[in-house]
């Protein structure tokens, strides 16, 4: 498979009162994560969806996203 293109957008939601403590009432963390992912190149719908799911498995920020570090 080529790939022509990977581009990853994302946007985050984040309460800035929190992150330099301003209110303890709010978290310093993000409220949510949204991302976007466009890829072009020759591979199939399979070829794709078997990446998608060997990325899953083996990246460490997906991992993160995932199942949040404690």
């Amino acid at each position: 498979m080529t790939l022509k293109k990977l581009e990853i957008e994302t946007h985050g939601q984040l309460d800035l009162q929190g992150f330099p403590g301003i209110s303890e009432e709010v978290a310093a963390g993000y409220e949510s994560i949204n991302y976007t992912i466009t890829v072009e190149g020759d591979a199939t719908t399979e070829e794709l969806k078997a990446l998608q799911e060997y990325v899953k498995r083996t990246s460490p920020n997906y991992f993160n996203m995932a199942k949040p570090v404690q």
